[in-house]
C-alpha cells in the first residue's frame, strides 16, 4: 500500500525542496515538471519491463472453414497501475480477425490479470503461429509510452477442409480380390439382402445350390492405402492443389469413421510414410496440413507402393492420370483393388472445398 503512494511522496518532496531552496515560481513549475518527467518514465519503463503477455488457441488443432479463440492474457505484476495498454496481434494469412478485430485496448491495476478471446476464422491449412504481438504502455497523463514485442507465443494445427460427406470410391461394398480368398482372408455365410453381387461367391453358389455372399472373417481389419501424388507438376494455382489434399483428408476421415485401418503415402514435401493401422487419423491430418507440392519429379519413387499391404485397398490422388496408367495393372495383383482419382470433386460432390 505505502508503495503506491511513492509517486505522490516523491512529487512532494520536489515541492518542499524547491519552495525552501529557490522561492520562486516559474523555477519551482521546471523543477516539478522535471521531476514528473523522470516519475512518469520510470512508470513506464518499470510496467513494460514487468508485464506478462501470454497466448493460446482453444482449440490447438482445427480444420478449414471453422473458428477458433485466440486467449490474450496480460498480467500486470507489480503494484504500479497500467491505465493504458494496447495489445496489436498481427495474424498471418492463414487466420483472419471475425468482427471485433485483432487489437484492443484495456486498463491494468496494480497486481491485476485480465484475458481477452479473439475470434478468428481459418482460412489456409497449416502449422501457423502468431508472428508478432506488440504491447504498448502509457502513462495517466498519455505523454510517455513504452512497448515490447512477442514473437511466435502461440501455434495452431489448421487440418484440411474435410467434406461432410464423401463419395468414396473404394466402398465397403466392394468385392474381395483372389489374392485376399486364397490368404483366407474372407469366409462365406449365406446370402442376406442387401449383400451387393459382387460379393455372392458364384462357385460355392452355384455347388451347393443356394446363394453364398464373401465376408470379411471376424476381427480382420479393413486396410486402406491412400497415395497423394503431388509431384512433377506445376499446378497454375492453390486451387487444385487444397481440392486434392481436401479430397484425401475427407477420404481418411470417414474410412477411419467407418472402422479402416488407413495409411498414407505422399509424394511431396515433406514425403513420408504411414502404415495403414487404426488410431492413424491424427496423424494424417497432421502430415496433410503441412503437405506442398514438389516441381522436381522423382518418378522411381512417387510411382512404387513400397510398404503398401497385401490386401489392402489403394486410393491415389494425382493431377496426371497418365503417369499411373502403366502401373495399374501390376498394382491390381498385388492389393486388393486400385482407384484413381484426378478429379476431387468425384470424392466431394461436385462442391468447391478448395481454401482460397
Amino acid at each position: 500500500m505505502v508503495k503506491s503512494f511513492l509517486p505522490l511522496l516523491v512529487v512532494f518532496i520536489f515541492y518542499v525542496i524547491s519552495w525552501i531552496m529557490v522561492g520562486r515560481f516559474p523555477l519551482f513549475l521546471v523543477l516539478v515538471g522535471f521531476g514528473l518527467d523522470i516519475l512518469l518514465r520510470l512508470w513506464v519503463t518499470v510496467v513494460v519491463r514487468h508485464l506478462q503477455v501470454s497466448c493460446r488457441f482453444y482449440p490447438g488443432r482445427s480444420n478449414v472453414g471453422e473458428r477458433v479463440l485466440l486467449a490474450v492474457t496480460v498480467t500486470n505484476p507489480t503494484f504500479l497501475p497500467a491505465p493504458l495498454v494496447g495489445v496489436n496481434v498481427s495474424l498471418p494469412d492463414s487466420l483472419e480477425a471475425c468482427e471485433e478485430g485483432s487489437d484492443f485496448v484495456l486498463s491494468l491495476g496494480p497486481k491485476r490479470k485480465t484475458v481477452r478471446e479473439i475470434e478468428l476464422s481459418c482460412r489456409r491449412r497449416g502449422a501457423v503461429r502468431i508472428p508478432l504481438l506488440q504491447v504498448k504502455v502509457s502513462d495517466p497523463f498519455y505523454l510517455f509510452s513504452g512497448q515490447k514485442e512477442l514473437v511466435n507465443i502461440a501455434e495452431i494445427t489448421i487440418y484440411p477442409r474435410i467434406a461432410s460427406c464423401c463419395n468414396w470410391p473404394v466402398q465397403e461394398g466392394s468385392g474381395f480380390s483372389r489374392r485376399e480368398v486364397q490368404a483366407a482372408n474372407i469366409c462365406l455365410r449365406p446370402y442376406q439382402p442387401g449383400d451387393s453381387w459382387q460379393r455372392i461367391h458364384w462357385k460355392a453358389s452355384a455347388r451347393t445350390g443356394q446363394w453364398f455372399s464373401k465376408a470379411l472373417e471376424e476381427g480382420e481389419e479393413k486396410k486402406l492405402f491412400i497415395i497423394l501424388d503431388l509431384q512433377g507438376k506445376n499446378f497454375s494455382s492453390s486451387y487444385e492443389i487444397e481440392q486434392l489434399v481436401s479430397a484425401a483428408a475427407t477420404v481418411a476421415y470417414h474410412a477411419s469413421r467407418k472402422g479402416w485401418a488407413v495409411g498414407l503415402k505422399t509424394s511431396a514435401l515433406p514425403s513420408r510414410l504411414l502404415l495403414p493401422a487404426q488410431g492413424n487419423l491424427e496423424r494424417i491430418l497432421e502430415l496433410l496440413a503441412i503437405v506442398e507440392p514438389e516441381l522436381r519429379e522423382h518418378p522411381g519413387d512417387s510411382l512404387r507402393l513400397s510398404g503398401v499391404i497385401q490386401g489392402s485397398q489403394v486410393l491415389i490422388f494425382t493431377p496426371d492420370l497418365a503417369r499411373w496408367q502403366d502401373k495399374l495393372a501390376e498394382y491390381r495383383r498385388r492389393v486388393a483393388a486400385v482407384q484413381v482419382v484426378n478429379d476431387p470433386t468425384r470424392i466431394l460432390g461436385g462442391r468447391n472445398y478448395a481454401a482460397l
